[in-house]
């Protein structure tokens, strides 16, 4: 995938609505900002992080519960960016029910 950066990255489907992206960093730099294509845009939930402290990883790097991607002003697909740790993989799941969530808990505007 990323040869310069040395991280691979991939997209796993369900046979239902299930997305999830997964890269792997086998670098020791950290990419904070990784951009990653996919398929939506919304709320990209992590559901691995293998850098996290309860898989006695430094707990230094993580995307704080989630990503939002953006979609792409081509209009096909989205831009998620991702913190990826050092020498670790990330997995983040697709959760369009989250991002309704979070815009029903968003702050409203006083009139």
């Amino acid at each position: 995938d990323d040869a310069a950066a040395n991280t691979f990255s991939w997209l796993r489907f369900s046979s239902g609505d299930d997305i999830v992206a997964c890269v792997s960093n086998y670098s020791p730099s950290p990419y904070p900002h990784y951009g990653l294509q996919v398929p939506k845009a919304g709320w990209w939930e992590e559901i691995l992080n293998s850098d996290a402290a309860e898989f006695d990883g430094s707990g230094s790097f993580g995307n704080l519960g989630g990503c939002m991607a953006s979609p792409n002003t081509a209009g096909e697909g989205a831009t998620l960016m991702v913190c990826v740790p050092p020498l670790a993989t990330v997995w983040l799941r697709w959760t369009p029910e989250q991002q309704q969530t979070q815009d029903d808990e968003a702050p409203q505007p006083i009139d």
